[in-house]
């Protein structure tokens, strides 16, 4: 039985395609699979017209399909099946339309225990790759339909399930309730505020939702859209009615504080920002400050204890600022420039680039320098704004890093970049031929010296650790290009072989 604090992560990918149409989603643990099929049919955003049925890879002729089905021989009825109960022994299958056959692979690729704020109560798409096709599209060449879109997915996703979340604990006959209350109604059904001005303003404005609310009716895709977007906003004005705001003035002086020569009150100053409930002109006038003062660069050699403050706090506070700016895009609109994104950018590459402390300071014992450093060039990897060109110039960055290195990698380092290069290869910017270029510039400085040192050797070994989980990650992928973790597993196979140490390549990863 599934735990109430247990969410799966699935990759499921769309068959017979390449590059891969495929997205990763995260659903409760106590999801059935008749809830499965609504989720897929929104992430690949089919519409429902056709018969469909799952099976498991292990027992081909045990099959899972709608109730009204359950007289199939060998059809077991999909409502009150679990996810978990199935996939944890096996993979799925998902077939839609029988005539053109749309065959899905679920691959179970984690079991993630969460609690309090981070549990979700309906399924959330993490990233994907491939648009999606046409019905009934079947060997046409035309047949490709919208671009992946994660924030539509979500969208839908969260309109849905919100929607009918009650929808199996009650009649489904149409309720009918006094015009005055069904506003009312339909915000409590979507656990949201009824006395709130704009939950009430939305659904009159919107009376085909609440309609569809009330009688449990399935959502049209606009107002899946047009509901998900109102939803995500209310969840993050939830979020921010917990912090408080901060006046300009307070958050110039903070500013100024955080090049103080105090390193302590350099870091209450960060944490007060870093809390604030900030307006848009606000996280600009941090940004820009930053950048106009060079707080991450203009000493970024210097080892004094409060420059090191300075800078490790810049960074962490632009990393921030850019997750603000990523979370407003994506429910209304963005706020940073152009130009000051592309200035973030590049102030990440260089600092990754001239950090050289590697162990944590006395005001904070939790973050190396370096860790910061990666973590701000991660998150801009990861920003959907990253321009391509920067994606293919990543590898004199990572070779900067380490031949920086003096000591072991002390924090998070070995993880941040694991995940940054695992965001590349998903990428559908890079092609396999770009990021197996990107890795092996990387290697052929890290790993073929022509006089090697304990130095060099400690380097080499810190890439392996990066290295070899990559490869595990990669041949975990069944749709991924074989060569990509051919490639990656020689080079952790000569770096052992020339340490005296022969790997089994026919393990089984």
């Amino acid at each position: 039985m599934a735990r109430n604090d247990e969410n799966l992560q699935l990759k499921i990918t769309l068959e017979g395609f390449h590059p891969p149409v495929w997205r990763r989603i995260i659903v409760p643990g106590n999801m059935t699979l008749a809830d499965l099929h609504t989720v897929i049919q929104i992430a690949f955003d089919w519409d429902d017209a056709h018969l469909h049925d799952f099976h498991e890879t292990r027992a081909l002729k045990r099959h899972y399909g709608p109730a009204s089905d359950s007289d199939l021989a060998n059809q077991v009825s999909e409502d009150k099946i679990s996810v978990q109960s199935i996939i944890t022994q096996s993979n799925l299958i998902y077939t839609y339309d029988f005539g053109d056959d749309w065959r899905h692979l679920i691959h179970l690729e984690d079991v993630l225990t969460m609690s309090g704020s981070q549990q979700i109560t309906g399924p959330y798409c993490v990233t994907g790759r491939g648009a999606s096709r046409l019905e009934d599209s079947r060997g046409e060449e035309d047949g490709e339909g919208a671009p992946f879109n994660k924030d539509r997915i979500n969208s839908r996703l969260t309109a849905q399930f919100n929607a009918n979340q009650q929808q199996t604990k009650q009649s489904q006959k149409v309720v009918l309730f006094p015009k005055q209350d069904q506003e009312e109604e339909a915000a409590l059904e979507l656990d949201l505020d009824p006395d709130h001005q704009e939950v009430d303003n939305f659904l009159k404005d919107n009376p085909e939702i609440v309609q569809s609310i009330l009688n449990h009716r399935p959502l049209s895709k606009e107002n899946q859209d047009k509901l998900g977007q109102f939803m995500i906003k209310q969840a993050i004005n939830q979020d921010e009615s917990h912090t408080t705001p901060i006046t300009d003035a307070d958050l110039t002086q903070r500013l100024t504080e955080i090049s103080a020569k105090a390193p302590k009150a350099q870091h209450e100053a960060y944490q007060i920002i870093q809390a604030a409930r900030l307006t848009e002109e606000q996280v600009k006038h941090v940004v820009q400050t930053i950048l106009d003062n060079e707080l991450v660069l203009s000493h970024v050699t210097d080892e004094a204890e409060h420059w090191i403050a300075t800078r490790t706090h810049a960074a962490g506070l632009l990393e921030n600022m850019l997750n603000r700016d990523e979370i407003s895009e994506m429910v209304s609109n963005a706020i940073l420039t152009v130009q000051q994104r592309r200035q973030i950018f590049d102030v990440a590459t260089q600092y990754a680039r001239k950090e050289r402390v590697m162990l944590p300071v006395g005001w904070n014992d939790d973050l190396p320098p370096l860790s910061a450093a990666l973590t701000l060039l991660g998150t801009a990897v990861n920003n959907d704004h990253y321009p391509k060109q920067r994606l293919t110039e990543l590898a004199p960055t990572l070779i900067s890093v380490f031949n920086n290195m003096h000591t072991p990698f002390y924090g998070t380092e070995s993880e941040t970049i694991l995940n940054m290069l695992l965001e590349l290869e998903e990428s559908p910017q890079l092609t396999n031929a770009e990021f197996i270029k990107i890795i092996g510039s990387v290697a052929d400085p890290v790993f073929y010296q022509p006089k090697s040192s304990p130095l060099q050797t400690m380097r080499a070994r810190s890439w392996v650790q990066i290295l070899l989980p990559l490869v595990l990650a990669i041949q975990g992928d069944p749709e991924l290009d074989w060569l990509i973790s051919d490639t990656l597993f020689k080079q952790v196979d000569d770096f052992y072989a020339s340490q005296g140490v022969m790997l089994n390549r026919s393990l089984d990863y």
